[in-house]
């Protein structure tokens, strides 16, 4: 009985402790598709981007999330792509597959992008993971979940020589489900606005201040940035998460085709310390497959 009670107190905490409302990677900072589907109209190129999170390295159960997203414009005025999240926290695991379309209108100097997108969702809870004294207590097997649910977004954003601004609702709906009534996932609407400014300074140097608020089940989630550019090759930036959790990051530009980069978060609280911290890694290149499309310099 104390077995199966530690269990179901186990499954709560799971969710309470690595289900709670979080920002996307940091390194978003080079690719916004997974906060606005529209971001795949802003450039006039394909790419593919990929960025791993690892949250509480060295914790047993520690969030780890790995993102793949890829884009290319199809003509001047639309573009398609598709992103994969793959989240894994405690004993559960989400894994998210959506298709982008977006339809760019050109102005002068600036361009401004509709973009929608569909896909679906699904969760998994795998309570055998769990590290019990009898591994052969029949609810921890019992117990396992996986449901799936669809998930609908839109997007609109705009970018200038000066600025870029968007506003990007990538899940519209919630819904909450159920399993035997141990298990309950709720899926909430996120709404998130992100913004920034180009500031060309002299000797090729630029700055880019930028911000992300993300609206999630009645919470404001937020992201502070500025970054430094130099000689169009080096990002160097700072942050401030939830106005509590300062980070530093690198972004390295080859050829303005190869992007590497590598984010910290630095630990705040007795929590964190007690893990080797939070670090990100993203890895983007920039194509070009027709001569309609262009490798202009991007700089988110």
């Amino acid at each position: 009985m104390m077995r199966s009670v530690l269990i179901i107190l186990a499954l709560v905490l799971s969710g309470a402790i690595y289900g709670q409302n979080v920002l996307p990677p940091h390194l978003y900072l080079m690719n916004q598709t997974m906060l606005n589907p529209a971001y795949a109209g802003m450039h006039d190129n394909a790419n593919l981007t990929a960025i791993s999170r690892g949250q509480w390295v060295g914790m047993d159960g520690a969030p780890f999330t790995h993102t793949l997203v890829g884009s290319s414009s199809l003509s001047h005025h639309s573009a398609a792509g598709f992103s994969l999240v793959k989240d894994s926290y405690g004993i559960n695991s989400d894994t998210e597959i959506k298709i982008h379309y977006s339809y760019r209108i050109e102005m002068l100097n600036s361009v401004l992008s509709l973009g929608l997108q569909g896909g679906m969702i699904n969760y998994k809870q795998d309570p055998s993971r769990l590290d019990v004294e009898l591994s052969d207590d029949p609810l921890v097997h019992n117990a396992k979940a996986s449901f799936s649910s669809p998930t609908f977004g839109f997007g609109m954003m705009y970018k200038s020589e000066r600025l870029f601004l968007g506003l990007g609702v990538p899940r519209i709906t919630g819904t909450q489900l159920k399993t035997e009534e141990i298990f309950t996932k709720t899926v909430t609407p996120v709404y998130n606005l992100s913004g920034g400014l180009f500031i060309h300074l002299l000797n090729g140097l630029m700055v880019k201040p930028s911000f992300l608020l993300s609206y999630q089940d009645e919470e404001l989630l937020t992201d502070i940035n500025a970054q430094l550019q130099v000689g169009n090759k080096v990002w160097l930036g700072v942050s401030l998460r939830n106005l509590k959790s300062p980070g530093i990051n690198l972004i390295f530009t080859e050829d303005d085709v190869f992007h590497l980069g590598y984010s910290y978060q630095i630990p705040v609280n007795e929590f964190e310390l007690s893990s080797f911290g939070t670090h990100e890694l993203i890895m983007s290149i920039d194509m070009k497959f027709s001569k309609q499309q262009n490798l202009d310099r991007r700089y988110f």
